[in-house]
């Protein structure tokens, strides 16, 4: 009896134990639900869709930068290599339910709009790991209760980081160093005086 092969719609076929794909070996079957994926995925994500283990391919592709990663609420999410698709599914990922996004007012629970959000994500990129922390330590503040697991989520930070961002502000531990170096800015102007 010959056995036809049938995909699922992911363009794979499970026979006897043994996975085929139509999109090639693992790293590229990998790849290719990666670049197709609306928000990424995560190791647990893709091990439930390929029922095999895809920690090892998911390390070798990041390895030869074919894909790209980010840490959010302390596991790694996969993203595609393209930078804009890689934002998109970044944003689609922290969009994707009402627990994402900042409560601009804790007893209403309304959550900032998408373009906010999207502003704040800019925002957070210029800052320095220090400021980071501070800033992720403030916001989890303002919401309260789950705060620092919240915040890690959508700015992709480990909740421990905001946490400790958090403590700092509390205990008024926070030592701003100067940004700018001695001597940096606008050059002093030395006042001639006219000689008589």
């Amino acid at each position: 009896m010959v056995n036809i092969p049938d995909f699922d719609k992911n363009g794979l076929w499970n026979h006897n134990s043994a996975l085929f794909s139509k999109h090639g070996n693992l790293q590229q079957t990998i790849q290719t639900f990666i670049e197709h994926s609306e928000k990424g995925y995560s190791v647990s994500e893709l091990k439930k869709i390929l029922t095999i283990e895809v920690k090892e391919s998911l390390l070798i592709l990041f390895r030869k930068k074919q894909i790209n990663r980010k840490k959010i609420a302390g596991y790694y999410i996969y993203f595609s290599i393209n930078l804009e698709k890689k934002k998109k599914q970044f944003l689609k990922r922290n969009n994707q339910g009402s627990n994402f996004g900042f409560h601009t007012d804790q007893s209403t629970g309304i959550l900032l709009s998408k373009k906010v959000i999207q502003s704040i994500l800019l925002f957070f990129s210029i800052l320095n790991e220090k400021q980071k922390r501070i800033y992720a330590g403030l916001e989890s503040l303002k919401i309260g209760y789950g705060g620092d697991k919240h915040v890690a989520s959508l700015l992709g930070m480990d909740p421990h980081t905001v946490a400790k961002g958090r403590s700092e502000i509390l205990a008024g531990n926070i030592d701003i160093q100067r940004i700018r170096k001695t001597g940096a800015g606008q050059i002093p102007i030395e006042k001639k005086v006219r000689k008589s």
